[in-house]
Formats: C-alpha cells, structure tokens, sequence
C-alpha cells in the first residue's frame, strides 16, 4: 500500500548531462498490484529551470492529488530515478527507445513490484483567464463538526503562467503548505493540490470572479466550503498575547545543567521595583517544547509571565533539550522524566545565583507533564518553596 505521511520534501536531483527534458516531460499512468490490490499510479513530470525535472503524483485510490516529487534523475547506465518523499519510494525504469513506456520497478519499504507506465495526456492547460482570476488571496471557514476553522489561500502566476502558492489552516498552525499543483477540470471548475497535507479544493470559480464555491477534500473526508476574495489574508488575533509597553523588563539567560552537557536557553521576567523577588520556573509538557509553550500560536507560558510579572513574581521560562536556544545534549527524543527532574533543578540553582530573586521564594509551576516533574525535584531539594500543579499527567 502507498503510504502517503506529511514530510518535508526533499530537493530535486539533477539530470544526468545527456538527458533532455523532452524525454521525460508529460503524464504516465502505472499500475502497482500489492496483495491483489491495485493502485493507480499518474506521474506529471515538468521541466525545471536548471535543465532537470520536478513534478507530482496522484493515487486516485487513495484520494491523493499533487504529491511532490522528491527527486527526478538519470543515472549513468540510463535509468530514470523518481522518488517519493513521502511515503519513502522509488520508482526505477528505463525509458523505452519509443519514448512512449518507463518499465520498471517500484521499491518501497523492502518490497518490490513491477511498474510499467504508459505515456499519457497531459492534464488540460489552465486557461489564462482562469488563472488570472484565481491570482490572489482567499479566505473561508471550514466546518468539521462543530468546529469552525479558518482556511487562507493564496495562489499567483509564475512565468509558466501556471499557478503556484500556499494555504495556511491559522488555528491549526502558521505553517504555510505549498499549493503543489491547479488543475483546470470543465469550465470554471479546478482543483487545488496540497499535496503534501493529502488536502485539494475543487471549486466552481463565479461568473464575478470574487467567490469560490465547491468542496475541501483530504484523504476520504468532505467538506462543503466556500473561499472568498479578499485584500490581504486578516492576521491571526490572539487578544490574550502581551503587548507592550511592559511594567516589567525581559532578560534572554542561558545556565546549564553540566551532568547532562547542555545549556539552557531561556527568558527570566523581572517585576519593576525593588528586590528581591519571589520567583516561579514553569516546567513544560511532555514534548519538545519552547520557552512559551507554543502551541497552534498560543503561548500560555509568555501569558503566564507577563500575568505574573505585573504582580511582583519573577519568572523563569526555558525552551526544552533541543529546541530554540537550548542545546540537545544528544538525542532530546530520548530523555527521561528523571532527566527532565535535573533540568529543573539545574534552573533552580541558577536563580537562587541572581541577586533579583529571593532564593528562599523560589517555586515550580508545572503543566502536564511538568505537573509531574514538579513534585519530583521538590522531594530532590527541600529549599523548593512551593509547587503549582497545571493539569499534571
């Protein structure tokens, strides 16, 4: 089976010197038969400016459209190379004299299968007309069940005069994911591949050429949606997020735990005022996380310290092994809470070292699983004043 997982993409290979883009350029459709189940497999290959290949895929079966291509190239004894990032695949062929068949194999996770591909048409061209009105941004909500999420699209020509962009899901993630290919269906009607989220659109564009009316598909999931023209995508409001000026002033620190190797990065927030003050070092969750606890644009730890900061209460907030200013140490997947235990003691012994904090009002705020690392080093040093639990795991 075709796996198809969310990775970053890797950079296309170059084509061997004698090769032209002629010989390769178009549409192939395979077929791939694993356990008696066959899979429908079309490549669209498209020439690149440095004289090789990029291009996609799509697995009808398994609703997949626009699937980057990771690579494209010809080795030296003629073989044509084409990978899949993402579900970690390679297909082999030779190139046959007619130019018309690749007849090769396909190779994934150990497996091997026969893979022959016919030449094909190529999808139709988007009309310039249509492209020209897609050009721009839009905006729309999806519904899934009860949740109301808020979908950003932007799309505009490239010199090809095709189509190129992103989409961004803003209460899911900043993350803007390439809009991998725009297909022009019947009329005023196209698809919009997202491939490396298994995400297209396929919309009727209106006669005003101000709305977008159609479906979101990913994997087998539908959902009816609309996309609106607008100005300029509307930025991500989070009413909650400090904003200056600050009654307080922010201090980037580093200290480090020398039994595992690593420093820590981090910010330690001072009230305004005399000292010293009494302190808090927030612990995160399980995960790697950053100083702010970030999570889909969220920061409650920087909500937290500013809340705390403007009522006299130091704070100490740090990223996590591996992540922003903090070191790894190795291999931060593998800590354990024992080694994250350490961590927080280590940051403990580095505030009762500043003048501004009062060493004998130093306590741990905790969240998840920080909410277990907490009691845990304040059964390890009694000089912990006082621990503060936020949904412990």
């Amino acid at each position: 089976m075709l796996c198809i997982t969310l990775l970053q993409i890797a950079p296309s290979l170059s084509a061997a010197p004698d090769a032209t883009a002629a010989e390769l350029t178009g549409a192939w459709r395979g077929i791939i038969d694993p356990d008696g189940t066959s899979i429908e497999l079309i490549f669209h290959i498209y020439s690149s400016a440095d004289d090789g290949w990029v291009g996609t895929v799509d697995t009808p079966a398994q609703n997949s459209f626009g699937l980057p291509l990771g690579g494209i190239s010809i080795d030296e004894d003629g073989r044509v190379i084409i990978s899949v990032t993402a579900s970690g695949a390679v297909f082999e062929a030779k190139l046959t004299s007619k130019g018309d068949e690749l007849q090769g194999t396909w190779k994934q996770r150990g497996s091997e299968l026969t893979l022959h591909c016919q030449r094909i048409d190529t999808l139709p061209a988007l009309p310039a007309e249509i492209a020209m009105a897609l050009s721009g941004s839009w905006e729309g909500v999806l519904p899934v069940g009860t949740v109301q999420l808020r979908i950003h699209l932007h799309l505009e020509r490239t010199v090809d005069q095709s189509l190129s962009g992103f989409m961004v899901s803003p209460d899911q993630s900043p993350t803007q994911i390439s809009v991998t290919r725009v297909d022009f269906l019947q009329d005023r009607r196209v698809r919009i591949c997202v491939g490396e989220a298994s995400v297209r659109f396929e919309m009727d564009l209106s006669a005003s050429g101000d709305e977008l009316q159609g479906s979101f598909l990913q994997g087998r999931s539908k959902f009816d949606m609309s996309l609106t023209r607008v100005e300029q995508l509307s930025e991500l409001r989070r009413p909650q997020q400090p904003k200056p000026p600050f009654p307080y002033r922010s201090e980037d620190v580093s200290y480090a735990n020398p039994t595992a190797g690593i420093t820590f990065g981090g910010t330690l927030t001072i009230p305004q005022g005399q000292g010293p003050f009494p302190c808090v070092l927030l612990i995160t969750g399980s995960g790697s996380q950053d100083r702010d606890e970030m999570i889909f644009e969220h920061r409650p730890f920087l909500v937290i310290a500013d809340h705390l900061a403007r009522r006299g209460i130091a704070v100490l907030r740090v990223d996590d092994r591996g992540v922003g200013k903090s070191t790894s140490g190795g291999e931060p997947e593998k800590a354990t809470t024992e080694d994250h235990v350490g961590d927080v003691l280590s940051g403990f012994e580095y505030l009762k070292g500043r003048s501004e904090i009062d060493g004998t009002q130093i306590g741990l705020m905790g969240h998840s699983e920080g909410g277990v690392i907490a009691p845990l080093a304040a059964v390890k040093n009694e000089d912990i004043a006082f621990i503060i639990l936020m949904a412990g795991t």
